[in-house]
């Protein structure tokens, strides 16, 4: 595959089998390089472990990271298992392990706080996500909501620190041509001793805040966007799925969102820029003959001065 947008270009190889040696496992090898990453890694799923109903998985992920706006560089390679069953009618229960090992390079110009952090860091974590699901289909829903929650705690680490997050989404058909959604974002990273190293701060997601640059919101220091120790994003939509006619395949919604990333463990003297952003816009799928088109048009309302906004965003992409 291959893509091309705003954030730059990309491109993808993925190889996978459905029903490996007969025995309904899924497995998959890919490699992924954009402007920022080179990702390359090996999953195995079995659906249907030992005919439980259970999902059990496991993987090897190698991520070489170049965030030169973020003042650093790493190589995390990480090694997971994990399972995914449902305790109760539509609720999720899906507990992991991870043993990650990361090698953090900070850049010539950052600022001596920054520096200190660099190092090669281990860390063996248990994680666990509970989610409700209750919407009334997974794809294109109308009605119901969907709440997950989500706990990384370490077991050993060179850096402790414990990570938790929350997603919530509500649908409601107003009328056949608008449909409405409501997206709450929280998470938080704590570190248990020394601070929370720059890998693993936490940057709002780009789809959660549209209107401004990916990494470019928050927290800074010196000329570089740290990422902040605690964020949040509410966001609405209105879907208006007969807008245009079904022939130019074109999906149309509106939406208004609002975010803030804050907090600097590592040195209070740095502003943690704490402030709501807010934006208005129009979001559109194409779906064209070399594959989907995708493009955000967006009004920042209210930023902080170190914001770095962006009023268009498109992405294309195609597999071949």
């Amino acid at each position: 595959g291959a893509g091309v947008g705003t954030e730059g270009t990309s491109f993808s190889f993925l190889v996978k089998e459905n029903n490996y040696l007969g025995k309904g496992l899924s497995v998959d090898a890919s490699l992924n390089v954009s402007e920022h990453a080179i990702r390359g890694g090996l999953s195995i799923e079995e659906p249907n472990f030992r005919n439980s109903g259970n999902l059990v998985w496991g993987g090897l992920t190698n991520v070489k990271a170049d965030r030169p706006d973020s003042g650093y560089e790493n190589t995390l390679t990480k090694f997971d298992l994990g399972t995914k069953f449902e305790h109760l009618t539509n609720l999720y229960v899906s507990p992991n392990i991870s043993l990650t090992f990361d090698d953090l390079t900070v850049t010539d110009n950052a600022s001596s706080s920054m520096k200190k952090q660099a190092g090669n860091f281990t860390e063996l974590t248990f994680g666990y996500g509970i989610e409700k699901d209750n919407r009334d289909r997974p794809f294109m829903p109308t009605s119901g909501s969907v709440v997950s929650f989500h706990q990384g705690l370490p077991l050993y680490s060179d850096q402790a620190s414990i990570y938790n997050s929350i997603y919530y989404t509500k649908y409601h058909l107003f009328t056949e041509n608008v449909i409405g959604a409501l997206k709450f974002y929280g998470a938080n990273v704590i570190a248990i001793e020394d601070d929370v190293r720059l890998s693993k701060r936490l940057h709002i997601p780009s789809r959660r805040l549209r209107g401004f640059e990916s990494h470019k919101v928050g927290p800074k220091d010196g000329a570089d966007y740290v990422g902040g120790n605690y964020a949040t994003a509410l966001n609405f939509e209105a879907a208006l799925p007969n807008l245009l006619p079904e022939s130019t395949q074109t999906e149309i919604a509106v939406f208004m969102d609002m975010g803030n990333l804050w907090g600097v463990d590592y040195d209070s003297s740095i502003n943690d820029s704490s402030g709501i952003r807010s934006s208005v816009g129009v979001s559109s799928n194409v779906y064209t003959p070399i594959g989907p088109l995708s493009f955000v048009f967006a009004l920042p309302m209210t930023k902080e001065s170190t914001d770095t906004t962006q009023t268009f965003k498109f992405q294309l992409g195609t597999s071949f």
